[in-house]
């Protein structure tokens, strides 16, 4: 008998030829399993990193359907984790999570309560980011699908004074805020105050600079996008002299991520 696919069935099939998350956990035999203990320093979507207590950093591929437990598996920065994985073959090697346990959870985790009165870093048609005072942190929302703005006809723009009621959703290893309701509390500009930073680079990769003050402190900034650097001509390499201008982001794995937007060359 021929069988036929449902409409369902094709797009399914096809939004799995799109989205990694959708591909199955690779077979790989038991004597090359392997189990590790640690705690998660950074969580995403497809991956997680894990700190074991040696201090070894290593990140695993987080596929749909590896061994969760609990089956409600949640888990985000600062959590213990025990994980059994496997490496697999091929041109492009991956370390994969096969099954994965919450042992314990973090002692602290950065929380938001809502509503919450911020500022609006930067507007966007989806998303913003906010700047919540009270957090001393950023936050990007994503738009909720039945989110309004008050009054009717205000267009959230860039240094608007805004209370905010979101909610959240939990993926495996992070989460993802949206903003519901948007109330305007005072039209702006509103200056944000923002943290700096003066020190040498002693790393440069292609997403962050890793800089030390002069009393030895070592920091690391993210870069992107909003990055402007001075003088514009002048990239950055170990060895210079800078100053950062620089705020907190809070991500979605609970993480405070400290993210340049702008960087002065001195020297």
């Amino acid at each position: 008998m021929k069988r036929f696919s449902s409409p369902a069935t094709v797009l399914l099939a096809t939004a799995c030829l799109v989205v990694w998350s959708c591909a199955a956990t690779p077979k790989i035999p038991l004597e090359d399993q392997h189990y590790i203990e640690g705690t998660i320093v950074e969580g995403g979507a497809l991956s997680f990193i894990l700190r074991d207590d040696s201090g070894k950093e290593l990140r695993f591929a987080a596929y749909h359907d590896a061994v969760y437990n609990p089956p409600e598996f949640h888990a985000l920065a600062g959590d213990r984790l025990g994980v059994t994985y496997g490496v697999t073959g091929g041109t492009t090697p991956k370390t994969v999570a096969l099954q994965v346990a919450l042992l314990s959870p973090a002692a602290q985790r950065t929380e938001m309560a809502s509503p919450a009165v911020g500022i609006i870093r930067e507007a966007g048609m989806t998303r913003h980011k906010i700047h919540l005072p009270e957090n001393n942190f950023t936050v990007v929302m994503l738009k909720g699908k039945n989110a309004t703005s008050t009054p009717g006809d205000w267009k959230p723009e860039t240094g608007d004074k805004i209370r905010v009621q979101f909610s959240e959703t939990s993926g495996r290893f992070m989460r993802k805020t949206f903003y519901d309701t948007l109330e305007l509390l005072e039209k702006g500009p509103i200056l944000i105050r923002d943290y700096e930073y003066t020190g040498t680079i002693v790393d440069r990769d292609q997403g962050s600079v890793t800089v030390r003050s002069s009393g030895g402190q070592m920091n690391k900034f993210y870069l992107g996008p909003e990055t402007k650097v001075y003088p514009e001509d002048d990239g950055l390499s170990a060895g210079g002299l800078v100053q950062i201008v620089y705020y907190k982001k809070l991500m979605g794995d609970r993480t405070i991520r400290p993210t340049a937007t702008i960087v002065n060359k001195i020297k």
